[in-house]
Formats: structure tokens, C-alpha cells, sequence
């Protein structure tokens, strides 16, 4: 028996999980495990999580090799340097104020990538995220020109330096209706629009401002770059 698991089984026993063994001894929880302030440092190999696998904060340094998760892989405040082979994620993955130094060349993500506060300085070729990609506060400053992305993509657009066009735009001060808590009257709103080219193809992060003016300048201001460059 993998040393990793009396452990982890005492505890999933005493939280009512259900689990089971196939036969080569592989151990498949049945829904969701959350082991968040567990203490839980160890994971057996081949672990299989058919819902979600919560383990923020947990002291882990390092995940199994082929473990799979059929939703959520959330490893916020985990010591994780880096993801195992053979990794499946079928929900988004937290990875926010994690150590984690590199991701795989031609890495594929079924879901969202959340790599804010971490010390990513690159992003690997051939990435591939079906969902939103996180990269604020890493100390990334330039953006793979294959990465292909399915969702918005969060980043620091004065820190990034490949091709990308931003604007600062500042909203008017709003007058919040009843129920809405998220701009105080007389705030002004500081937005960021940014375009930018991934895959080939030229994106503008500005949501329901995409006809403003703002957007229009940075799609100009872009495409004038790059006509330069190519002349």
C-alpha cells in the first residue's frame, strides 16, 4: 500500500467520502474531496477525484504523477513548484500565490488557468486554455504567439511588452441603485482596454466598451505597429 494513503483515508473516513479501489489499486473518490486546512502534505499516485479537489493551503509541495480531476483543481496558497505528468483537469485550476516556476511546453487546459501572484516569467509554447487565463502579478512581460484562448485574459497591461495596445479610461462616478455595492457614489471607475494579437488573430479586452474610443485606439495603435514591423 502507498505509505501516502492510511492517512488520507482516516481522514476521508472521517468525512463521510466515498471512495473505492479498482482493482490494480488505484483510488477513486466518488465526488468532491476538499482537504482545505487539512495538514494533508502527501498524495497517493493515480489519485482519481471524480468532482472537484480543494486543497488550498494545504503544506503539499508536489502533486502525484497522473492524478485526474473531472472539476475544480484548486491550489491557492499551496507550496506547488511545478504540475506532474500526466495531469487532467476537467474544471478550472487555481493556482494564484503558489511558487509554481514553469508550465510544460504545449500544456492544454480543458478550463480556465488562474496564475495570478505567482513567479511565472513565461508562458510555454503551444499553451491551449478553454477558459479565462490569470496572469496578473506574475512577472510575465511577453505572450507566446501561438497561445490560443477561449476566454478573457487578465493581465498587468503596463508590464506586458509583446505586442499589445492599453488604455487607461477613467468611468464617470456612478450612482449605485438599490442592492448594487460595487461602485460607491461619487467613485470614479479605473478601466483598462487593451488589444492584443494571440493565434494570429487581434482580441480587445474591453467587454461592453468595444465601440469606444478607447478600444478603437488600441486596435489602431496595434495595427499601426505591426505594420511597421512587417515593412
Amino acid at each position: 500500500m502507498d505509505k501516502r494513503l492510511p492517512a488520507l483515508i482516516d481522514l476521508m473516513g472521517a468525512r463521510k467520502v466515498r471512495i473505492f479501489f479498482t482493482p490494480d489499486g488505484i483510488l477513486v473518490v466518488r465526488g468532491h474531496l476538499d482537504l482545505r486546512g487539512s495538514g494533508i502534505s502527501l498524495l497517493p499516485d493515480r489519485l482519481v477525484v471524480a468532482g472537484s479537489l480543494l486543497l488550498t493551503g494545504c503544506p503539499l509541495g508536489e502533486l502525484p504523477a497522473m492524478l485526474r480531476v473531472g472539476e475544480v483543481l484548486d491550489l491557492k496558497d499551496t507550496s506547488i513548484t511545478a504540475l506532474p505528468p500526466g495531469l487532467t483537469v476537467g474544471g478550472p485550476l487555481f493556482l494564484e500565490n503558489t511558487p509554481l516556476r514553469e508550465l510544460a511546453a504545449h500544456s492544454h487546459f480543458e478550463d480556465s488557468l488562474d496564475l495570478e501572484s505567482t513567479p511565472l516569467s513565461t508562458l510555454p509554447v503551444g499553451l491551449k486554455v478553454n477558459g479565462y487565463l490569470n496572469i496578473r502579478g506574475t512577472a510575465i512581460t511577453h505572450l507566446p504567439p501561438d497561445l490560443q484562448l477561449s476566454g478573457p485574459l487578465l493581465l498587468d497591461a503596463q508590464r506586458i511588452r509583446s505586442p499589445l495596445a492599453w488604455r487607461r479610461v477613467t468611468l464617470p462616478a456612478c450612482q449605485p441603485g438599490e442592492g448594487e455595492e460595487w461602485c460607491a457614489a461619487g467613485e470614479e471607475v479605473q478601466l483598462i482596454i487593451f488589444a492584443v494579437r494571440l493565434a494570429g488573430e487581434i482580441k480587445i479586452s474591453a467587454g461592453g466598451f468595444y465601440g469606444s474610443p478607447a478600444a478603437q485606439d488600441c486596435l489602431c495603435e496595434l495595427t499601426g505597429r505591426e505594420a511597421t514591423s512587417s515593412s
